[in-house]
């Protein structure tokens, strides 16, 4: 049991699948996402992923969880170029990235929002009106 708690929180996959594919596959469902992404080995400062220039680039080598968390937060970036409200940037957020800045609480509550996670509140109300 432990051993599969631990497999379910890493976040590297632990078998090759298509990760291209993949991601397509989720940003075919986000009509409002409208970017192009890559897979690298290394991306800036290690991170698992970044929003730079117009493009989604992913850290190789993650599971299908964190592909798609990270996808859907780097999404968040792409849209908070054009959408914005001052709601972001105060709590309640939903996790603790969330709080650094108010870019990271609208990518943050994003994800949230179109994972289920956000169900109430002024954001779900915010990306229900908006999206």
């Amino acid at each position: 049991m432990k051993l599969l708690l631990l497999l379910l929180a890493f976040p590297f996959a632990t078998h090759a699948f298509n990760e291209e594919a993949y991601a397509n596959r989720i940003l075919n469902r986000l009509p409002e996402c409208n970017i192009p992404i890559q897979f690298q080995t290394y991306t800036f400062r290690d991170a698992w992923g970044v929003y730079e220039s117009g493009r989604i680039t992913i850290k190789r080598g993650l599971n299908r969880r964190w592909i798609k968390y990270v996808l859907l937060h780097e999404c968040g970036h792409e849209l908070n170029e054009t959408l914005d409200s001052p709601i972001f940037g105060r709590p309640p957020y939903v996790t603790r990235e969330a709080k650094q800045d108010r870019a990271e609480d609208f990518a943050e509550s994003y994800r949230a929002y179109k994972t289920g996670i956000l169900r109430d509140g002024a954001k779900f109300n915010f990306f229900q009106n908006n999206l």
